[in-house]
């Protein structure tokens, strides 16, 4: 018997001949996008101009089809016995549909299908939930997958809301919990699913949980929208804070400083500051700090840049953003806002001055007197080359000792990423430190994937991974706004409701932050904490 092939499509991309992973597929979205095109529409052959114009819209038809040839040549090599899965000709492609495979979205439909006739047997609605393990292909954005992905998972949303809804019906609250956690994890900037959770969490009898998911909606619309929760919102968890328990703990009104000391970071701070010495004495590097939203990367990179610009160490910043990453060296742009670097542009050679005001215009208000070109495109006939050492001259042309800080990498454009990496190599020996934060949680950003690769072969690249703190550096932070120890059983549920999230436990224990404030002065806790 043939072996047997298996194919996720769901979630994490993996493909299985028996026990085996074929891991060679997982590098490159665009083999994935044409494996999942071939077998999601196995039933009729595939012509090569639609898929070779689906997947290079922008290329020549016959640069299109010599591309769609080495995409499909990698397909066959990198599949066992590729030749039997793979029916083509001059015209048309086909996945075979008479081998031994399988693919989860087909079975998942399988389900969705039998659940239309059967709309409230819970077996049914329970394994459509399990076979539902993510998204259909998330990190690709190919015009072609956008309707599959959509129809999947509203029907998904649909199934789960159900299984919620039935679960609470009969009084089943963990069962119902279960599934409308995933309903947050699926759709993590709806507030209406984390209310759900909230009151299902408090008809469980656990209400330290229902008020740890307010803070987690809190500090996501904060972080994703910069909103605040709604007045329902609020109104419910008003009402889960209602009831009395036997100690309340303590907000202080007094104003608290914007920054607090730092709090268990003394280690990545002692190697942070061996690197700073480093850079001084002529070694260019890079640092990266990376965590998870609200670890305490920027906070940490700050103490850094303070002790830095004491020492009279030119401190430039960027800070990235999810609406502007797509706009060409926007990154980039912002370091020479800074003061310092725009004086230093005085003493640059004519030419390459005038090639940065041409990149940035905005800079004709300090040098009213300069003359440039008006080109406004990184792609005109000027070689990339020439603008990326026109501003890495315009960066290092006193060899001071010069820190560039990019907070939020994972939102940096792809320009400024690609001139950030011939920067660190222009002169392997200036006094330079790049040093950037990465949220984990956030982006996949494949062009800062393939930099933090090469410049770890480069030996240019220090990467500090920081985590949650532990109860005791929790303890101590929660004491820095509460002006006094805490007894131990706060303290064990400061650190249940925050997990050691710095950013968590200041949006808990901060006075006066819009409504959460005058809550927590009346919050109060459980004795006894699970």
């Amino acid at each position: 018997m043939a072996q047997h092939l298996r194919i996720q499509l769901l979630g994490k991309f993996q493909v299985h001949l028996e026990d085996s992973s074929i891991t060679d597929i997982d590098t490159s979205y665009r083999l994935q996008s044409l494996l999942a095109l071939l077998v999601l529409n196995n039933a009729i052959p595939q012509p090569r101009a639609h898929i070779a114009n689906l997947f290079w819209p922008a290329s020549s038809t016959s640069q299109a089809r010599t591309n769609l040839r080495k995409l499909l040549y990698q397909l066959k090599c990198y599949l066992p016995n590729g030749e039997k899965y793979l029916i083509f000709d001059r015209n048309h492609i086909q996945w075979n549909p008479s081998t031994n495979f399988s693919v989860d979205v087909f079975e998942l439909r399988q389900h969705l299908d039998t659940i239309k006739q059967n709309p409230f047997e819970l077996a049914l609605l329970t394994k459509a939930a399990t076979k539902y393990t993510g998204k259909l292909l998330p990190q690709i954005d190919d015009e072609w997958i956008q309707s599959i992905r959509f129809t999947l998972h509203e029907q998904m949303l649909y199934i789960l809301e159900r299984l919620v809804r039935l679960f609470n019906f009969r009084k089943q609250y963990i069962q119902a919990i279960l599934y409308a956690t995933k309903l947050v994890k699926l759709e993590p900037t709806d507030e209406s699913y984390y209310c759900q959770l909230m009151r299902l969490h408090n008809l469980n009898g656990d209400k330290i949980k229902a008020l740890e998911i307010y803070q987690k909606c809190f500090s996501m619309l904060r972080r994703e929208l910069n909103l605040q929760p709604k007045p329902t919102t609020q109104a419910l968890y008003q009402n889960i804070l209602s009831s009395t328990h036997p100690f309340a703990l303590d907000i202080p009104t007094w104003p608290l400083p914007e920054q607090l000391p730092l709090v268990s970071r003394q280690v990545e701070l002692k190697h942070m500051q061996k690197l700073l010495a480093q850079m001084i004495n002529g070694r260019t590097h890079c640092l990266l700090i990376t965590g998870e939203t609200g670890i305490g990367k920027t906070r940490l990179a700050e103490e850094l840049l303070d002790h830095a610009s004491q020492q009279g160490i030119v401190v430039a910043r960027s800070l990235a953003s999810n609406l502007h990453h797509n706009l060409a060296l926007n990154g980039a742009s912002q370091l020479f806002s800074t003061p310092e670097i725009i004086r230093r542009l005085s003493k640059i050679e004519p030419f390459w001055f005038r090639e940065i005001i041409r990149l940035f215009p905005e800079l004709l208000d300090e040098y009213p007197k300069a003359t440039y070109q008006t080109k406004n495109s990184t792609t005109d006939s000027r070689s990339q080359r020439l603008i990326f050492e026109s501003m890495a001259r315009g960066i290092l042309i006193d060899n001071q000792p010069t820190i560039l800080f990019f907070d939020d990498l994972q939102w940096v454009d792809e320009e400024t990423l690609n001139w950030l990496y011939y920067l660190l190599l222009y002169q392997r020996h200036t006094r330079l430190l790049v040093i950037g934060t990465y949220c984990n949680n956030e982006g996949n950003n494949q062009t800062f994937e393939k930099l933090r690769h090469n410049l770890y072969r480069q030996d240019l690249l220090t990467q500090i991974n920081l985590s949650t703190l532990d109860q005791a550096a929790t303890a101590m932070l929660a004491s820095l706004f509460t002006k006094r120890p805490l007894p131990v059983e706060q303290q064990k549920t400061i650190y249940q409701l925050t997990m050691g999230n710095p950013r968590a436990i200041e949006d808990l224990l901060r006075p006066k932050v819009d409504t959460l404030v005058d809550s927590l002065k009346s919050l109060s806790f459980r004795q006894t904490v699970a």
